[in-house]
């Protein structure tokens, strides 16, 4: 498949994963990203955090945004546009590598 060449670059992706904890513990101690924002989706009965990682700066294509969705017991479903992408450890963090998958690994789904 060949890049599209009017996408450039990105703001951010979005994540729906488990819990908040879990989802905090993960990308600021096991991959190393910092918490830029917090925020709340009010789609639904109760709110659902919506949480921003990313550089020291907090700068466009850098981002990942999480919405914890386990608490609320919903599943997420596929969204408009949304597109499949897999995230890559860049070798200056090669050294986190083996720490990422043992992490993975110890996930209680």
């Amino acid at each position: 498949m060949e890049p599209n060449p009017h996408i450039l670059k990105h703001h951010h992706i979005t994540l729906s994963v488990g819990t908040a904890q879990e989802d905090y513990d993960f990308h600021t101690k096991v991959l190393g990203l910092k918490s830029v924002k917090k925020t709340a989706l009010y789609d639904g009965d109760e709110p659902i955090y919506h949480l921003y990682y990313g550089n020291d700066l907090g700068d466009e294509s850098t981002l990942i945004t999480c919405f914890p969705m386990r608490q609320s017991g919903r599943k997420a479903r596929p969204g408009t546009g949304q597109i499949g992408t897999r995230l890559q450890i860049p070798p200056v963090f090669k050294d986190r590598e083996q720490n990422i998958a043992s992490y993975l690994e110890n996930l209680k789904y």
